[in-house]
């Protein structure tokens, strides 16, 4: 963490932990009031989204279901 620098986006592709059907993926960060859904593609059974520009930490989330 640097007070004065920010990262800028970039982008994630991760194979899914659990089987089944991604439902919603989400970031999380002391910098948003509420969760925020990032938009997501799965390609070549890797799951693909952008995390965006941060100044603090931030933690994703993937949810399954329908």
């Amino acid at each position: 963490y640097d007070q004065g620098r920010r990262l800028a986006p970039f982008r994630v592709k991760l194979k899914p932990q659990f089987k089944g059907r991604v439902s919603r993926v989400e970031i999380l960060s002391p910098e948003f009031d509420q969760p925020e859904k990032l938009e997501f593609s799965v390609e070549g059974g890797k799951l693909v989204f952008t995390v965006p520009e941060m100044g603090m930490y931030s933690m994703i989330v993937v949810s399954y279901g329908s």
